[in-house]
């Protein structure tokens, strides 16, 4: 199953039916597209809410990182005992001077022991995506003027209140701040700068652009657990000779380090560490595309004129940029045109999910 042809199923089964280019377009005749001032005046409480978002998830990706390096800090250290109980048996296994010389010289137990210490410090992970967030500070503000406050003041509150442990991580927040406080003192007042010219980024384009952010969260934190999933490395016959009476040494001749860490430290490590990194391409992701200013995350929403009730429109066909390409689809929210805010913020909520099931989808 294709990454489009998936996403096009995930946003039928959500309750959004698709209209991009893996099913037809809307019956034309009747929709009308929102003119490029009223799309950026509902990006503003659209952006806003997203980023709301994205500043809670962030604060609970910390909670959960400061949990994972306690657990992982204990793992490390099983993991040390169980390396040292797995040589010391080996030795006692082959007694021979050439089979202790192999079990001293081998570099097998140093790579265990660099498993173990490479599992400590989690807080790495969140490194270069809170710095990517701090570079975008200065785009929030020119997208949403003092609506960018809020998040910004969000986020380094949270660098004050995550602790010690955490200082590094949120060094680029922290400068990121410095440089762009004075910009939003002058702005207050001003309402939103930002893109003006929606329609004709759009325009001819649109094309162009969705392969621009196709490869949104394709190459995200390289870095987080890449310890996890690696083949173990191969054992050489005189050692694995030594290794195989010993029971404790077992789990460390595992295929894979994914399965060594699970059967020393416990399946839950694993799956908490892949937690950690999957919400981190979550939030990173959609922090990239809400904050774009070259290529804006909702690029057109129509509205069918027979649809109406009153001011508001129940069928809206709404062309976002989910998962790192463009797709237009039927919102399962009404567009109340006297309540833009209360539009926007659904749709966002709507927006989030579908994200989100995008990227589950082609984890």
């Amino acid at each position: 199953m294709t990454a489009l042809f998936s996403l096009a199923l995930l946003l039928v089964v959500s309750g959004c039916s698709t209209t991009s280019s893996v099913s037809p377009s809307p019956a034309a005749g009747g929709v009308k597209s929102l003119d490029p001032p009223a799309l950026e005046a509902f990006l503003v409480p659209f952006r806003e809410v997203i980023l709301q978002k994205v500043a809670v998830e962030w604060n609970h990706t910390i909670t959960d990182s400061a949990r994972l390096t306690v657990a992982l800090n204990t793992c490390s250290d099983q993991l040390k005992t169980a390396v040292n109980s797995c040589k010391s048996c080996a030795e006692n296994t082959c007694r021979t001077p050439t089979e202790h010389q192999a079990i001293q010289q081998s570099a097998t137990f140093k790579d265990y022991l660099n498993l173990a210490v490479q599992l400590v410090n989690p807080v790495n992970y969140l490194k270069g995506p809170l710095n990517e967030v701090g570079d975008k500070f200065g785009d929030l503000v020119d997208l949403l003027g003092t609506g960018s406050s809020s998040f910004i003041d969000s986020m380094v509150g949270l660098g004050n209140s995550a602790g010690e442990a955490f200082t590094s991580a949120f060094h680029g927040i922290e400068g990121a701040y410095n440089s762009v406080k004075d910009t939003l003192s002058s702005v207050v007042g001003t309402g939103i700068g930002g893109i003006t010219d929606i329609g004709n980024t759009v325009g001819d384009g649109f094309s162009s652009a969705g392969n621009a952010i196709k490869d949104v969260g394709n190459t995200i934190l390289h870095g987080i657990g890449s310890i996890f999933g690696r083949k173990r490395a191969t054992v050489n016959p005189e050692l694995l000779r030594c290794m195989q009476p010993c029971s404790v040494c077992q789990p460390l001749l595992l295929p894979t380090h994914d399965e060594t860490v699970s059967s020393v430290c416990g399946a839950e490590v694993i799956k908490f560490n892949q937690t950690v990194r999957t919400n981190v391409r979550l939030i990173k992701s959609i922090f990239a595309a809400v904050s774009d200013k070259q290529h804006p995350v909702i690029a057109d929403i129509k509205y069918d004129p027979s649809s109406a009730h009153g001011l508001t429109f129940t069928r809206i066909y709404v062309t976002a940029n989910i998962g790192g390409q463009y797709f237009r689809y039927q919102s399962s929210v009404a567009y109340d045109m006297v309540n833009v805010g209360s539009t926007a913020a659904k749709v966002a909520v709507e927006f989030w999910q579908l994200w989100e099931r995008a990227l589950s989808g082609s984890a």
